[in-house]
């Protein structure tokens, strides 16, 4: 008895979407399998290009991925493209025109990290799309940041910056440009940041363990969650809008040597004085608390206190003062 090929008799859309879980190599593959499969992968809405995944010499390695996704990006049909995400180890022209074929496919969310030394400047129409809603940004040098035209992601809410930039006005460009942001992430950036300013958002995490990063004004009256992780010195001067709608902050800062808060500017604890969850390490508890007692409000709200690397024994004191 001939056996029966159940998976080919699926419909389109449940194959493309198990198929979008693989890397798009091993997709274009699967068109080897049957006559069903053989032109499937042209219809991908997610696309997953990753040098890594390319098992050959590292001198063949960029030069058969550039074929390959040339080729790829040729052959597939024009329908919209929920998400696509590049990664890559080599300064090339083609990632230019590989961003753009996903902007002019309408991608939802796009996912970028490339891993050299020095990178040009990006690309100004990756930053005026219509459609996309989530943008990931993993870009080492960035030296002259992202251009001087104008900024247009309305429907975007989620941004996750992991660059490195000469360019100080990144993130105001990005606030003018993206009414919509809900959701921001900041990890490991080196950039000189004056003002951060986002009407509608609602998470923000700052992690960082470089000291280059420096980070003067955060105005974000909607917050409701805050986490701050990493070394307190580019904290050292940072002041907060007052953010009423804060449910959740998780503030976690560690200092090689000693704190630098500027006693005069910090109001950490009185910005986040609305939290119902806060989840402090022992030494921020120390450096902040050592500055900001003293005129340190009620926390009226305050339903769960994490003190996280906090001796009970050595600071009870601290601790009682804290209650």
């Amino acid at each position: 008895m001939a056996s029966i090929d159940s998976i080919s008799n699926l419909p389109d859309s449940l194959l493309l979407h198990i198929m979008s879980f693989l890397d798009s190599q091993k997709a274009v593959q699967s068109c080897v399998l049957s006559k069903r499969w053989k032109n499937l992968w042209a219809s991908l809405q997610r696309l997953h290009l990753d040098q890594s995944k390319f098992k050959t010499t590292s001198e063949l390695k960029g030069e058969r991925f550039t074929y390959f996704v040339n080729t790829l990006l040729l052959l597939r049909d024009t329908s919209d493209l929920q998400k696509f995400h590049l990664r890559c180890s080599y300064n090339d022209d083609s990632i230019m025109s590989w961003i753009l074929y996903a902007i002019k496919c309408n991608a939802k969310v796009i996912k970028i990290k490339i891993d050299v030394m020095d990178y040009k400047r990006l690309p100004p129409f990756m930053f005026n799309s219509a459609s996309l809603e989530e943008l990931n940004l993993c870009i080492y040098n960035i030296d002259k940041g992202i251009g001087f035209r104008a900024i247009n992601l309305p429907r975007l809410k989620k941004l996750k910056l992991r660059v490195r930039s000469n360019d100080s006005n990144i993130l105001n460009k990005l606030a003018l440009g993206c009414p919509a942001l809900e959701d921001l992430y900041l990890s490991d950036c080196i950039m000189n940041i004056r003002v951060v300013s986002f009407p509608k958002l609602k998470y923000l995490k700052i992690r960082s363990w470089k000291e280059d990063m420096f980070v003067e004004f955060i105005r974000a009256p909607n917050l409701v969650s805050l986490v701050l992780v990493g070394l307190a010195q580019p904290y050292g001067e940072i002041s907060f809008e007052k953010m009423p709608s804060l449910m959740n902050a998780t503030i976690s800062l560690w200092s090689r040597s000693c704190y630098s808060f500027d006693a005069k500017k910090c109001n950490l604890l009185r910005a986040v004085a609305n939290v119902q969850k806060l989840d402090l390490s022992g030494k921020t508890i120390q450096a902040l608390f050592q500055i900001e007692l003293p005129t340190c409000p009620t926390f009226f709200n305050l339903t769960t206190m994490l003190l996280r690397h906090f001796c009970m024994i050595c600071h009870s004191n601290e601790v009682g003062d804290i209650l």
